[in-house]
């Protein structure tokens, strides 16, 4: 048998094992909160210092997860692994990370970059209509001339992927090397994400004027090219179709 990871959670063999101490018994149930995706069962069994779940190891390099833990007078939370250091940033709020033997961060992740620049652009749509202004900020890489023609990358929840999936570091990245030929990031703010955004007719049409004013603002070559996850993604291809 091997011996177990050092990381927290541990991994024994094919078994990912999750623990939380609890000397003062102070929680009466804890579970676990991960993607449906993940085989195995969610409530952890006690134990004479805490408590303990042990699932199949998942065919995932690493995990994100919460744990859902309920105290002894009722009260519910959903928090991260108080004893595990690995955590992250999401949309929906931070995680902790279970991290597999063997993972390791990428490479691009962790190489200094020159960051580029951002404009802010504000444009404008029919002023009758819910939304009369889209803000788009406009990222370009180091070196890239104002006025130099370029490919243009529409990203919907733009922001949001340059903080959390670090979009903008991993473009210059792939500028600088050469994998890619020089490219600007247009990074979509949502608005109002439910009511309008949601694979609205209205939206898709108002993305599309936008991007005709953008496309007259920052010089681009070919045609714009979209990215997005989830209803970014599918708002992505609604866009295709309706373009």
């Amino acid at each position: 048998m091997s011996a177990p990871s050092t990381a927290v959670p541990s991994v024994i063999e094919d078994t990912l094992v999750f623990t939380l101490d609890d000397p003062d018994r102070s929680f009466s149930r804890v579970s676990l909160d991960c993607d449906d995706a993940v085989l195995g069962r969610r409530r952890f069994r006690r134990t004479t210092t805490g408590w303990q779940l042990a699932i199949p190891r998942p065919y995932l390099n690493r995990l994100e997860y919460r744990l859902v833990v309920t105290e002894r007078r009722g009260e519910t939370a959903v928090v991260c692994d108080p004893a595990n250091p690995e955590r992250v940033k999401t949309a929906f709020g931070e995680r902790s990370v279970a991290l597999m033997p063997g993972y390791e961060r990428p490479a691009w992740l962790q190489r200094d970059v020159t960051p580029g620049t951002s404009t802010e652009h504000l444009l404008t749509l029919d002023p009758d209509g819910d939304i009369a202004e889209v803000p788009v900020t406009v990222w370009s890489p180091d070196g890239l001339a104002a006025d130099a023609e370029a490919r243009l990358l529409v990203v919907h929840d733009g922001p949001e992927y340059v903080e959390l999936a670090s979009l903008a570091h991993y473009a210059a990245a792939l500028i600088e090397d050469g994998d890619v030929p020089v490219f600007r990031l247009a990074l979509m703010h949502p608005i109002e994400r439910d009511p309008w955004y949601a694979a609205n007719e209205e939206y898709l049409q108002a993305e599309l004027d936008v991007l005709d004013q953008l496309v007259d603002q920052v010089p681009t070559t070919d045609r714009w090219v979209t990215l997005g996850a989830s209803l970014g993604g599918l708002t992505s291809l609604l866009l295709a179709c309706a373009g």
